[in-house]
């Protein structure tokens, strides 16, 4: 029987995936709204599982209204740049949001949310100790990113690896 949380969390990953699925096909409007269902049917949520989606959502949120005030703009500020990396990581296009994020870092941009990125990005590239460097650094500056890795599924191939484990503190 799913708890609460479960039932929930089940319930906004399936919205989430459908939303992802609409901006994927560049359908900016339809998942620009279910964003905002999820966010506002969820705004009350004290899980912190379902408040990880919310994160996410609000960002996908913010970069949908981005991209439609700039249609004709090619990202060169730091937040397109670390929103269109965002969005080709979340697409699969890891060498498209590497250059958007290494752009960034020519920039000197810093922030505990691009290390995180790039954390999110090696580990698809099977680079574990890098992404875990990357994690270390996230964590240094904004420690309530552990809660987002450790419930992050692609960082669940570095659960049982003890670097990780240290930083995560577990």
């Amino acid at each position: 029987m799913l708890s609460a949380e479960e039932k929930s969390l089940k319930k906004i990953r399936e919205d989430f995936t459908k939303a992802v699925k609409q901006l994927k096909n560049n359908k900016l409007e339809e998942s620009k709204k279910s964003f905002e269902k999820i966010i506002a049917g969820n705004k009350d949520s004290s899980y912190t599982s379902i408040m990880q989606v919310l994160m996410r959502s609000n960002v996908y949120k913010d970069f949908i209204e981005f991209k439609q005030e700039n249609k004709n703009n090619s990202p060169d500020d730091n937040k397109s740049l670390l929103d269109e990396g965002l969005l080709m990581l979340n697409k699969g296009k890891l060498e498209k949001a590497e250059s958007y994020f290494n752009k960034l870092i020519e920039n000197k941009f810093s922030s505990p949310f691009l290390n995180y990125l790039l954390a999110l990005l090696n580990i698809k590239k099977g680079e574990t100790e890098t992404a875990i460097d990357y994690l270390k650094m996230s964590f240094e500056k904004d420690a309530s990113l552990k809660i987002h890795a450790f419930n992050e599924s692609d960082f669940d191939i570095l659960k049982e690896n003890e670097d990780y484990k240290a930083i995560i503190e577990l």
